[in-house]
Parts: C-alpha cells; structure tokens; sequence
C-alpha cells in the first residue's frame, strides 16, 4: 500500500520538500464526502479552496468571472469561488459572507460535478489530522509558477481594479510570468 511521507510536525520542518515530495499523492490520499445533510450545507457559508488545475478547468467551462483574487492566512494569493458580491473582486482571508458560495443555489451547488477539493472533502470523514492539511498545501501549490501564471491571466481578464489594494495589485504584477 503506498503511503505519504511523514508530515512535518513543526515550523521549522520543510514544508517545500514535503509538496515536492508529495505533489499529486497527497490529493489522492483524501476520501470525498457526498453528504447532504443540514450541518454539511452549511458549510458553503464558507468558499471552498481549491488547486491551480481546478480553478483553471472554472475558468475554461465560463466561470472565470464567478471568481475572486483571495489572500490567505499564509499571505499567499489564490483564486477561488467567490462569496456572493465579491465576484471578479479581491477578499481576505476574515471575509466570510453571510449567503455565502457564488455557486450555492436553492439548497446545492451549480458546479457540483467540478467542485473544488476542499469541498469535495468537507464532512463527516475520519481523516481530520490528513485534512488539516490542505489549505498549506494548497498555499504552496499556489506560489508555483503555475499558480502565478494563472493568476495573472485571471487579473487580465476579469479582476475589478478598483477594488484592489495598491500593494497586493503590485504583488500580482512583479512576477515576471
């Protein structure tokens, strides 16, 4: 049975050698959720976080415009569903909307079948310890040129100006990509 290397346990582990060594494996070691009940809907109070593949594969099926430019708790920018009202706009990571998802309608979700990994995993699963792990994990693939890549094109095209804070709109555009 093929298993993930052991996850550091402090900061001052690598974590930049475990997503190099993990970088596809750790994502097939989540088990996702189909739950729908009450307590797992209320969690698209809150957007769920997703990689540089799947937020591309968004843009590409016409929903680029349903995202936003988001910065995490780890001060490493990243795109994401939006909160309602926040669409093609920047938030932070302390912005949570009260009617939640762009994407949550009449009791589901519109992109259910493209959902991205935080909330295919979301619910009642035994793997909490595993899960823990995926907005730092997520943070990391994001910083990849890829991610920065994305980024830039997504801002391109859709991304509000006005909105955006002179300091985080310099961020975005000092990658040479």
């Amino acid at each position: 049975m093929k298993r993930l290397p052991v996850m550091p346990q402090d900061e001052q582990d690598d974590w930049y050698q475990y997503y190099d060594q993990t970088h596809g494996d750790y994502l097939s070691f989540l088990e996702e959720c189909e739950c729908r009940c009450k307590a797992c809907q209320k969690m698209c109070r809150v957007v769920c976080k997703g990689t540089v593949e799947e937020m591309a594969e968004l843009i590409t099926l016409g929903y680029g415009d349903r995202l936003m430019l988001y910065e995490n708790v780890f001060d490493v920018l990243m795109l994401q569903p939006a909160y309602k009202g926040l669409e093609s706009k920047q938030s932070t990571y302390y912005e949570i909307d009260s009617e939640g998802c762009t994407f949550w309608k009449g009791g589901s979700c519109e992109i259910h079948h493209v959902k991205p990994i935080e909330g295919r995993v979301a619910g009642h699963s035994a793997q909490i310890e595993l899960k823990s792990h995926l907005p730092l994990f997520l943070s990391l693939q994001w910083q990849q040129l890829e991610g920065q890549r994305l980024i830039k094109s997504w801002a391109n095209e859709f991304l509000n100006e006005k909105i955006m804070e002179k300091t985080t709109w310099e961020r975005c555009w000092k990658w040479n990509v």
